[in-house]
């Protein structure tokens, strides 16, 4: 889901491993250049996957915020929000 009033780059993003053995961070949408770079040299990886699951994860929080805020969701409402919970936290987890 992209959020089209975002002051940030919307999503998807990617990570690519660059040659000095840094993750680029990447919007998967717009081929632009890149978003974030990690560079301290520990926990790369997994933190270019926390950063490339940011777009998901703000969506999702959204989702859950709106849900809150409603007087009464619906079933279908609260089992697609949990889809996407869970979704963004896999892939922030790289599961």
């Amino acid at each position: 889901m992209k959020n089209e009033n975002a002051k940030h780059m919307p999503g998807p993003w990617r990570s690519h491993l660059n040659p000095k053995g840094h993750y680029n961070i990447i919007d998967d949408s717009d081929n632009c250049p890149c978003i974030a770079q990690t560079l301290s040299g520990v926990n790369e990886e997994a933190n270019a996957r926390l950063l490339t699951a940011a777009p998901e994860l703000l969506a999702a929080l959204e989702e859950v915020r709106d849900m809150l805020e409603s007087s009464s969701p619906t079933e279908k409402r609260k089992e697609d929000i949990h889809f996407l919970v869970v979704a963004a936290l896999m892939k922030a987890k790289g599961e």
